[in-house]
């Protein structure tokens, strides 16, 4: 709800099937785009997982617009299967100059910051890294600053 979103520090929002089954494409799609145009909503989580396919360039093309970052995470790269998505994902943020995060996306605790496959796909295609925003300790906050300053104070202090 409208009410725990606005509670968040920050709003990670992703498609899962065991909560909904995968529609078409367009529908991904569609559902993509009220994601982004949704101002509570900063991140969209591991869109690779091909279960969910979309258009990838208009997506990120609308990233772009409304200031959202893209996760590429870990765990979605444990499936050799979301490989290529999330390369052509990577690819259009690259072109596109749209910032990601990289993330482990664990599922067990000790996995939690492993990130590998998340490294190696952005190397495979030359992510530029000033394109990564937790890449730097600076960047993160600079964006809490511009995207959540009530929250950039408390996060502040804890570096």
């Amino acid at each position: 709800s409208k009410g725990v979103l606005k509670k968040l520090d920050i709003c990670i929002a992703s498609f899962h099937d065991i909560t909904r089954s995968p529609g078409t494409y367009s529908q991904h799609t569609e559902a993509w785009e009220a994601v982004i145009q949704n101002p509570l909503i900063d991140i969209l989580g591991h869109p690779g997982r091909g279960n969910f396919q979309f258009d990838y360039e208009h997506i990120v093309r609308l990233c772009k617009q409304y200031d959202k970052l893209i996760e590429i995470n870990n765990h979605t790269l444990d499936r050799p299967q979301n490989h290529d998505d999330c390369i052509r994902i990577a690819k259009a943020c690259k072109r596109q100059g749209v910032s990601v995060i990289i993330s482990s996306d664990a599922h067990f605790s000790g996995h939690v910051g492993r990130i590998p496959f998340a490294e190696a796909l952005l190397a495979e295609i030359d992510f530029p890294e000033e394109l990564i925003l937790n890449r730097s300790k600076t960047k993160v906050l600079d964006w809490l600053k511009s995207h959540k300053p009530h929250f950039a104070a408390e996060y502040e202090e804890l570096y």
